[in-house]
């Protein structure tokens, strides 16, 4: 049965994902000079993203904007010493914040909940 599961989950990537890039943004100390310095890594990934959901920021008089979005990601692509609620996915030229990482219904995935603020 997981045989099947898991040949299901590697079609349905195969028709409907899309790469896009994860960004994680590491804040180091170099005592030498004491100054912080911000390295960053990233990896592609290949999501099945959902629909961006658009809602206007309260206190700001709809001058903002909030989006979210989900992703659907494979378990084998995501690096295994992140910390995903620090990182960045790309899709689109567009950047989005990982919110949340959920369990998934399709075997072997996770959902990024993620966020964009645009004005």
């Amino acid at each position: 049965m997981n045989e099947i599961l898991n040949a299901d989950s590697q079609q349905i990537f195969l028709d409907w994902s899309t790469p896009a890039v994860l960004q994680q943004r590491v804040q180091t100390f170099d005592p030498v000079n004491g100054s912080l310095e911000l390295l960053a890594e990233s990896v592609t990934v290949h999501v099945i993203p959902g629909p961006d959901i658009v809602r206007r920021d309260q206190g700001t008089v709809g001058l903002k904007k909030s989006t979210s979005r989900s992703f659907l990601v494979r378990n084998e692509e995501l690096p295994e010493d992140w910390n995903l609620l620090t990182a960045e996915i790309t899709i689109q030229e567009k950047d989005y914040r990982i919110a949340s990482v959920d369990s998934s219904f399709v075997t072997g995935t996770v959902v990024l909940q993620c966020e964009s603020r645009t004005a």
